[in-house]
């Protein structure tokens, strides 16, 4: 049975218990929804929420919404609920809910920030770790102010420590075809090569590849439209040579086991539809002790380095292969050579350096 007062719906469950949905809508601020057990709760939070809507419709700025309150909003939110690995953030918001607890988002100045920083460089050392602490509640006070009219997000106006990254390790030719023959040969997943071939060849990320689907895919001109990307980026990856015929073959093979339709992924799994997970394949394909510990990440870092070292390409188009929407994060760490390519680098053009 439902009752509806001013903005609250008043739900009593066939076991006796009762909901309390609030949804509020104003021309001006955010839609405002959410679900309590108490009628006296949902009545002062949808005053409270009213008032700050006012607020937001006068131009104002809420300054009582604190750490605790930005964090437990952005926790309801789509944005948090979509995450692909919210463990890391997770970790991060527990931090800040313990230790700013009911500090106003609008007294964590510069300064103060800046402190909190300190005081996390102390305790977790790396900075990737301090970084991922401060995005964590950056996101979080930058939902605040989206959402409930906070004060704008101040994380990003404080230095954050640097990150020191090594440059990712490149397989060799040598490790390349015995790596491809591993995987020719691997009969648990007969797409297992196909699969490392595309994603060399394409440059593209384990989850673009995964979410391929044979609608995207051309077979006579040999190309791949995606739609979006990680970074919102559309792409057409062309396909070429072997890959190519891989791919035709294989799509022979999905569409005699009854799949390979338009709307399905090309590497599917056999009961959902769905992207296949090859987690195992995987991980059985790199468990090899002449792959040196490298992992299927370093496949993306060999093709994109290769672009520069072998194919050399400039930065634009090598930009528009692999869908980075910034040449910094491209340069910092793929645009790299190893001791061999430096070695025969320097051996060419050793007469040239010294001005003979």
């Amino acid at each position: 049975m439902r009752q509806r007062f001013n903005n609250i719906t008043r739900r009593v469950r066939p076991n006796g218990t009762t909901t309390n949905r609030i949804r509020i809508r104003r021309k001006g601020a955010p839609e405002f929804s959410t679900q309590l057990e108490s009628m006296q709760q949902a009545l002062a939070k949808r005053d409270e929420q009213l008032g700050r809507m006012r607020q937001m419709q006068l131009g104002g700025i809420v300054p009582d919404i604190t750490v605790r309150e930005a964090i437990a909003s952005y926790r309801e939110s789509s944005r948090f609920k979509n995450l692909a690995n919210p463990v890391t953030v997770n970790t991060g918001l527990n931090y800040w809910d313990d230790r700013l607890k009911t500090t106003r988002l609008v007294d964590l100045s510069g300064p103060r920030l800046a402190r909190e920083r300190n005081r996390l460089e102390k305790l977790k050392k790396t900075g990737a770790t301090v970084c991922a602490y401060l995005s964590a509640l950056s996101v979080a006070w930058a939902h605040a102010h989206e959402e409930l009219g906070a004060v704008p997000n101040g994380v990003t106006g404080i230095r954050w420590p640097k990150i020191n990254r090594e440059p990712p390790a490149k397989f060799t030719p040598e490790q390349m075809r015995y790596l491809l023959k591993r995987a020719d040969e691997y009969s648990a997943w007969p797409p297992l090569g196909l699969f490392v071939r595309l994603s060399m060849i394409t440059t593209q990320r384990k989850g673009t590849v995964l979410g391929i689907r044979w609608d995207w895919v051309d077979l006579v001109e040999g190309t791949i439209e995606v739609p979006k990307t990680k970074n919102r980026r559309a792409l057409s990856l062309p396909i070429e040579g072997e890959t190519l015929t891989l791919l035709r073959d294989h799509h022979e093979r999905e569409k005699s086991e009854g799949r390979g339709r338009s709307r399905d992924y090309v590497f599917q799994s056999p009961k959902l539809h769905q992207p296949m997970e090859p987690k195992k394949h995987v991980d059985w394909l790199f468990h090899d002790e002449q792959l040196g510990g490298k992992t299927y990440k370093h496949l993306r870092s060999t093709s994109l380095s290769r672009l520069f070292t072998h194919g050399k390409l400039d930065v634009p188009r090598v930009m528009s292969i692999s869908g980075h929407k910034t040449a910094r994060v491209l340069l910092e760490h793929y645009a790299f050579a190893n001791d061999d390519e430096k070695r025969k680098a320097i051996k060419e053009h050793a007469d040239m350096l010294l001005g003979l």
